[in-house]
Parts: C-alpha cells; structure tokens; sequence
C-alpha cells in the first residue's frame, strides 16, 4: 500500500466521521476517583475462577503518547523483548513464547498468521480505551493457542451528548515529536469518534559500545570502548482510527471501528558491527549497511449487540490487510548501492464471529459462540527470488458455562473446538473454580486447570530457507491457584494477590541456527514453565487535597528445556530458554496535591542468558541485570470553564542505566520529554 493510498484512506475514514471525538475528561480529583472505581467492585470478573487484569485507565492516560510495549513492560509482570527503542517488541507471558500471547482488537484476533506474533510497539496507546490481560486458562475465552495468556484491546462509546476535543503535544530527546489529536461528537443516536496520531524521531542518542575495545593499555590491560551515536534508527509513525455506534433501537446497537497506520523505520546494524560503528574520523570511507522496514496495516471490525431480557445477541465481522516490505542495502564508497535483501510480504485476514450469551437460571450462565478466520499470505525475497504463498481458515466453537453451587462459591468450565480446514483439533478445555467471601473486605481464592494446543505459524512451516512443514502442534497442561485479598476504609485501600501457576507444553517450537547456515524451527520435546507472581496496590487520600497510589509487581519464573538432546555436546537441558528471565518487577508510585502530582516507574530484569546452554563465558552469552527508573512530574490548569490543560516533565532512565534487551543492541541513557495536554 501506497503513502498516496493510505492517505486517501485515511482522509476517507475521517470524512465518515460525525464529528471528532475526545478521551473523557480527567478530573482534577482523577488519582481518587480512580481508587474509589476500581477498588470497590467487588472481583467483578468477566469469567470466574481465572484470572484476569485490567491496566488501569491512570496509566492508560499518563502513558497515553507511548506504544502498548512500553506500558505492559512498566505496568504488568508480562517481559517485553524490543529490538530497540522505536524498533520491534514482542510480549513473553508467563515464560512462554511471543506466538504464546494473542490479542484481540475489539474481538478480532491482531496477530500476523506469518509471524504468529504481535509487534507492539505499533500499538499506540492512544488508542485504546481499555486494556486488560487474561492468564492462563481465562484465555481460552477469547482465542485458542494462548498457551501463556492473551490481550484484549478494546475502544468504547462516549455518549456525553457534546462536542468534545483532545490534542495532547510531546517533545523529547533525540529530536523526538509527538502529536496526537482526538475528538468526539454524539447525541442520543449516534456517537462518533476520530483519533489521529504523528510520532518521529531521529532516534541517534549517544552510547558507549562496549562490543567494541578501541585501545588496551599495555600496563594495567583496561581497555578502551568507544563513545559512538547510534545511526540509522529514525522513525516515523502516524495513523488514524475511526469509531462510529448507532442505537438501532432501545436494545440493539451498531458500531464499526476503522483503523489505519503507517510505520517507516531504519533498523541500526548491530553494535558488533565495527564497519557500521566506525569512529567518527572514520565514517567516511568503508561501507554502510541500510536496513529498512515499512509496515501498513488497514484493520476494521463491523459489529451488532441485541440486548434481550436475560440474553444477549452479537455478531461480529473483521478485516485486517497488512504489507510489511524489509530491505538491506550494502553502501560502498564511491559505488552505487547493491541491495543485498528485498522482502514483500502482504497478508489479508477475514474474520466473522456470532455470540449469544445470558442466564439459564439465575445461578447458571452461559456463553456459546462459533468464528471464522481466514489468513492469505504472499511473502517473496526478490533478490534470491524466494517466498511462499500460502492461505489457511480457521474454525472454532465455544461452549462456556458459570454455575453458582454455593454463596460465593461459583465453578466455571470452557470448551472449545478448534478446526483448520474444518480438521478439528483435539479440544481445547478449562475449568476454574472460585470462592469469594466478605462484601467490603473481600478474600477471593481460585483454582484452574486448562488443556490447551497452539498450532505453527505460516512461517514455522514454509518459510524460506528453513520452514518445517513437519511441525508437531505444541500442546501442554497449566495450572494456576491464585490468592487475593481487598482491604478497603474510606480514606485507605490496601489490595494484594498472587498466584502460583505451572506448564507442561510439550513439543515446544523453537528455532535454532544450523550447519546449513540458516535458521530452522524444531519442536523440543518438553518444556516446563513454573513460577509464581504477587502484586499489592495501596492508595489513600487526606482531605481530598492529597492522594497516593503504590502498584507493585513481582514475578518469579522458570521455563525450563526437558527435552531431548539434539547432540552429544547438547548442553541446553535443565537450562533456562533464552531470553527470559527469572525474575521481574516494576513499581508505579503516585503522588497528587491538589493539581499538582508526581510519578515515579521503577522497571527490574533479571539477567537473560542468548544461549540455550547458559553459559556466561564471554559477555556475548548473557545480558546483565537493569534497574529502570522514571519520573514524571505533572501540573494541571483551567484557561476557562471549558478549556482544562496539564503540563508534565519526564525524565526517563533517570539514573542513566546502561542496559539491553537484545544482545548488542544498545539503549539511551537519560532522556527528557515535555508534555502539553489540552481538553475542551
């Protein structure tokens, strides 16, 4: 897709528009009202006995100018691997794998079939009104294959019958803008919203690479590293997203939500690389190796909701169409570029769901729905003239049913089918069990056990060179037992939970270099996911002037490889699988006086082995622990009754921390960000 075409789109997509919408206003008692919302539900769950999380809609409008990857990795035990900033970044939930975590979009599953995997740093926050997380068993609700959980973007009405607007303007270190725009018109019929949004950035922030020695002294033998600034790593991103509901009648409503986004990024070689990281003095002789990466996506959903007395009717249709085009260009001095790498891929996804829901008694509910997916897939390499067309549907039905036996007491059992070429699977189950006692101070204590089977991804079977269409269908066992407790006076709220869950997932895809000089995924007999995860929210308020909230997670985590080994010098049993890492946490602390508030982010990784051996031989065999801090600091103001505005400082990487989340591939130091917010 053409810039010419998706900004014809997007123009069209606006014009639809009714009027423009806007992010409902925050008040300026937002950090209380927030406890007072969440905290005195009472565990409203959309399924018992399972697990889920809702991010919290104070992050949502803090973080709103940053991409999904780097809110789930500040806010939730989920371990975001990125490429680098502005680059790739793929979600690892519970030690599993990225193909392992699906999202759903407004009940449309967002995942590319070649990939199996979400980029999430496309996602921009700004878009989403609501984000939550299902673990382990509550996943199967929403998508089979989720073998460590799923993700659930939604975007909902605003039926304020008024004209409203949101523009909020960042900028940041590095020559970084941002500029997102939003507005929203509705009346007792209709309700209509458009979300706009431009981000680019240089992206060339200094740092010392350490993957290189620039000088040893003979005497002591310190060596040296160079001080270099990170070339070939702008960015610019900007889309559009359209949102229009209709009340048919008191009981039925219709809504159709457009989304289009454009992402043009160059990809940095590696630090390693000495050819690309020359010194300064140096750079203008040898070669310069180019990547780059465009991604379009054009995503819609039409859907219908009936609301009958007791049961509720739905019907959704979806369609995704994405172009992701990659080269490599080789610079040499004084030459033309040779275009080492020319890849074109282009994939459309055609989705239909129906649902229908309600209460058999009103101790018993029921869930029942039936979908359909359909994934084409055209990627060619045209130097080496290489690819694969391939196209693959998807079927599913789900039984779902919650039954109360005694007060506070419920049992929850999900089934569902899963069928490729209308081939059924083996089924997919779960089941949970949850008991809640108290009405203000509530302990709720749950147990689950869920079947599951996540099919390869198009690219696990044909791509090339090194798709294996032999793949075995990863299946696995998990259990989870989850504890929590809800503490709540009228000034003082105190919550905290945790949860002990295990996986056996057998089969496991993994890819691995071979001696045939690429790499090819085979399946690892046996891997073994254990770990535990605790979370405590305390806030409060004094007088209604002064407000504090404290969000605290932790998590432990070990995936295990049981499988066989694949050589006599195969050194990777009992070993931690790459890249993930045994223990995370993150702090998010809140302090606000009357329109005046200050935050601070604290983010922890344990150290990552790059080898499947763990081996800590060389500093190329694992990435060392980092401890990340941000602070923002915030003030909000009234121009008119109308007009309210906020203005915030953010300072990132407060401490300068030197850290990375793939090997040699570096990350900024301290950085700055100025924020100006208005809504009216």
């Amino acid at each position: 897709m053409t810039t010419s075409n998706f900004l014809k789109i997007s123009l069209l997509v606006i014009f639809l528009s009714f009027g423009l919408s806007a992010i409902a206003d925050i008040p300026d008692s937002v950090l209380l009202n927030e406890v007072k919302i969440i905290e005195r539900i009472k565990q409203k769950k959309k399924q018992a006995g399972v697990k889920y999380q809702k991010i919290d809609t104070l992050v949502l409008n803090t973080l709103a100018h940053r991409s999904l990857s780097e809110v789930l990795a500040e806010n939730t035990p989920i371990f975001i691997k990125t490429y680098g900033r502005g680059s790739m970044a793929s979600a690892s939930f519970r030690g599993t794998a990225p193909s392992h975590t699906k999202v759903l979009w407004n009940d449309i599953e967002i995942n590319n079939p070649m990939l199996g995997m979400v980029d999430f740093s496309l996602i921009p926050t700004w878009f989403m009104d609501d984000v939550s997380l299902s673990y382990g068993a509550a996943s199967v609700k929403n998508s089979g294959g989720a073998l460590g959980g799923s993700v659930e973007l939604n975007n909902k009405p605003d039926w304020n019958k008024e004209l409203k607007f949101h523009t909020l303007s960042s900028v940041g270190s590095y020559n970084t803008y941002d500029q997102f725009l939003a507005g929203n018109y509705s009346n007792s019929k209709i309700s209509s919203r458009t979300k706009l949004f431009y981000s680019r950035s240089d992206n060339d922030f200094e740092f010392y690479n350490k993957d290189i020695i620039s000088s040893v002294d003979l005497a002591t033998g310190e060596k040296s590293h160079p001080k270099q600034k990170q070339k070939n790593a702008e960015y610019e991103k900007y889309g559009v997203l359209q949102e229009l509901y209709y009340r048919a009648a008191e009981k039925d409503l219709v809504s159709l939500k457009i989304w289009n986004q454009k992402s043009d990024r160059s990809l940095p070689m590696l630090s390693s690389d000495e050819k690309e990281n020359q010194t300064e003095l140096d750079q203008s002789s040898g070669l310069n190796n180019y990547n780059k990466q465009y991604d379009v996506s054009l995503r819609a959903v039409a859907n219908w909701k009936h609301y009958a007395d007791g049961f509720k009717y739905g019907f959704n249709i979806g369609f995704i169409h994405t172009d992701l085009d990659y080269f490599l260009d080789v610079r040499l001095q004084g030459k033309e570029s040779d275009k080492q790498i020319d890849s074109k891929s282009n994939v459309d996804s055609y989705f239909a769901k129906a649902e229908v829901s309600g209460n058999i008694t009103k101790k018993t509910k029921f869930d029942f729905f039936a979908e359909y997916q359909k994934h084409t897939v055209d990627t060619k390499e045209r130097i080496k003239k290489i690819g694969y067309d391939e196209e693959r549907s998807e079927q599913s039905l789900l039984g779902s049913f919650e039954h109360e036996w005694l007060p506070g007491l419920t049992q929850t059992f999900m089934l569902r089918l899963p069928m490729i070429e209308l081939d059924a699977d083996p089924l997919i189950w779960a089941s949970g069990l949850q008991y809640q006692y108290g009405k203000k101070n509530v302990l709720n204590a749950q147990l689950n056990v869920t079947r599951n089977y996540h099919r390869p991804s198009l690219n696990d079977l044909y791509f090339q060179p090194g798709g294996n269409p032999n793949l075995k269908t990863e299946k696995g066992y998990t259990g989870e037992i989850d504890l929590g407790y809800a503490f709540i006076q009228p000034h003082f709220q105190l919550k905290f939970d945790g949860s002990y869950y295990r996986s056996d997932i057998d089969d496991w895809i993994l890819w691995l270099y071979t001696f045939k000089g690429y790499w090819e995924p085979v399946n690892v007999k046996n891997v073994e996911v254990e770990g535990m995860e605790f979370k405590i929210e305390l806030s409060g308020d004094f007088a209604n002037d002064f407000s504090y909230k404290i969000v605290t997670n932790y998590a432990i985590t070990k995936s295990i490889n049981n499988g066989n080994p694949r050589s006599w010098a195969d050194e990777s049993l009992g070993k931690q699988l790459p890249y993930i890492p045994e223990k995370s946490s993150n702090v998010l602390a809140n302090i606000s006086w009357k329109k005046s508030f200050v935050t601070y982010q604290y983010s922890y990784y344990s150290e990552r082995y790059t080898t499947s051996s763990n081996t800590k031989e060389t500093a190329r065999d694992y990435l060392y622990p980092y401890y990340m801090s941000n602070v923002i600091l915030g003030q909000r103001f009234k121009l008119s009754k109308k007009i309210k505005g906020c203005l915030q400082f953010k300072v990132e990487n407060l401490f300068d921390e030197e850290y990375r989340s793939i090997l040699q591939r570096p990350m900024p130091g301290r950085n700055y960000t100025v924020l100006l917010d208005f809504k009216f």
